[in-house]
């Protein structure tokens, strides 16, 4: 299974990085949300973490772009935020979950990735 991290902290991204290949899936991050995007749009991934909150594109403009795109690649938002965003609209966006970074260690994001594999 291929998955991308659209992360822009670097430990995140690579911790989960690290866990995923380590559970023998590949996996590609971006630091920048452009950058992520380009490479969604260029590739063909079968599970994309996207974080909700990234300079120069939050993480629900990142995912409409790839929609309106006709990327249809199961998608799940990470956030730090408890509360504050639309999940009513990331639903729309076909967003699978939404996890808060602070609850997800290893075992709970390989679980995660089983759910959606």
């Amino acid at each position: 299974m291929k998955i991308l991290i659209i992360e822009d902290t670097a430990p995140i991204a690579n911790a989960y990085k690290k866990i995923l290949t380590d559970s023998g899936y590949e996996v590609e991050t971006s630091l920048n949300p452009l950058v992520g995007l380009s490479k969604a749009l260029r590739n063909n991934y079968e599970l994309i973490f996207v974080d909700l909150m990234m300079p120069e594109l939050n993480g629900d403009e990142l995912i409409s772009r790839l929609r309106d795109e006709g990327v249809k690649t199961q998608i799940i938002i990470t956030t730090n935020m408890a509360s504050g965003y639309d999940e009513d609209e990331l639903s729309k966006l076909g967003v699978k979950d939404i996890v808060l970074k602070s609850k997800v260690g290893p075992t709970e994001l390989r679980e995660l990735v089983a759910r959606y594999t």
